[in-house]
């Protein structure tokens, strides 16, 4: 996934420490901004929550591209 890249959050599950795992409801279908790649393989994601803006890292598994970045 590129730096830039819009994504939205969906419901897929994601193993973590041996178990499934679902993102909670409130931050299902969240649109953002893909920020980076860290080292636990996350992916930084820079969105806007109760009108402030968040970087929250999600599994790539629970991340859908809505668009790619556009080179200005």
């Amino acid at each position: 996934m590129l730096r830039g890249t819009l994504v939205k959050t969906n419901s897929n599950s994601f193993k973590s420490d041996g178990k499934m795992i679902r993102l909670p409801k409130h931050l299902i279908g969240k649109t953002g901004i893909a920020l980076r790649r860290r080292k636990s393989g996350y992916i930084q994601v820079l969105q806007g929550y109760e009108g402030s803006l968040i970087d929250l890292c999600y599994p790539e598994e629970t991340l859908d591209i809505v668009e790619l970045p556009v080179e200005l």
